[in-house]
C-alpha cells in the first residue's frame, strides 16, 4: 500500500514539474461574482497554460484528461491580495485537499481559482503583471 502510494505521489509530481516547464498548471476555476463565458459558479478542473496577464484554461469533461471542453482565455485585472486559503470541506469532492485557492478579477467578473500548493508560487508569479 504504501508503495502505491510513494509511486502515485512521483507520478503526480513529474506530471507537474513536465507542466511547469511547459509554463502549464492543472488547476481549478469557479465564478464568484459576475460572469465570465466558459466558467460558472461551479468548480471546473482542468489544465491552463500562463502567461503574463492571462491563463488559457481548458476544462476537463468529468476530470477526464483526455476529454476536455473547449478553451476559455482569462485575461486577469489582478489577483487580490491576502493569504491564499484552503478548500473548505464540501469542495472537497471538485478540488485537492492540498489545493490553495486565490481570488483573482477579470473584466466583468471576480473568480476564485484553485492551485496546487507546490505551484501556487510560481503559478501567480507567472501571470502577474
Amino acid at each position: 500500500m504504501a508503495l502505491g502510494a510513494a509511486g502515485f505521489a512521483w507520478v503526480v509530481a513529474r506530471r507537474g514539474r513536465a507542466m511547469a516547464r511547459e509554463s502549464r498548471v492543472e488547476c481549478g476555476f469557479r465564478v464568484m461574482d459576475g460572469s465570465h463565458a466558459g466558467l460558472s459558479r461551479r468548480w471546473r478542473h482542468g489544465a491552463a497554460d500562463l502567461d503574463t496577464g492571462y491563463v488559457r484554461f481548458t476544462p476537463f469533461v468529468g476530470g477526464l484528461r483526455f476529454l476536455r471542453r473547449p478553451s476559455v482565455v482569462i485575461e486577469l485585472d489582478g489577483i487580490e491580495t491576502g493569504e491564499p486559503r484552503r478548500p473548505e470541506l464540501r469542495e472537497a469532492v471538485f478540488l485537492s485537499p492540498g489545493a490553495r485557492v486565490v481570488a483573482v478579477r477579470s473584466s466583468g467578473a471576480r473568480l476564485e481559482w484553485a492551485l496546487p500548493v507546490e505551484r501556487l508560487d510560481w503559478a501567480v508569479a507567472a501571470v502577474d503583471r
